[in-house]
């Protein structure tokens, strides 16, 4: 069941950045992406707050993507 983007603000804290997703029902999913995971994945040192809003806005068709894969992905049983 594919995510789709919320038009909802996003949020920036110190530890990353929190954005809405909805799936097919229109139930809202909160997804989260680190500061951790922007500075790997966009090769970026630390940024600030505003920072990591203008790279999330600039990459957020990525975001949403790797978001809906990770929703999408089958759980896994670690008993």
């Amino acid at each position: 069941m594919p995510l789709e983007r919320r038009e909802a603000e996003i949020m920036t804290i110190f530890d990353g950045v929190r954005f809405e997703m909805v799936d097919q029902r229109r139930k809202r999913i909160m997804c989260f992406h680190t500061r951790a995971g922007f500075e790997k994945l966009l090769g970026v040192g630390r940024c600030s707050e505003d920072e990591l809003r203008r790279l999330f806005t600039v990459h957020r068709e990525s975001f949403e993507r790797l978001a809906n894969a990770l929703y999408e992905a089958p759980a896994v049983d670690t008993a």
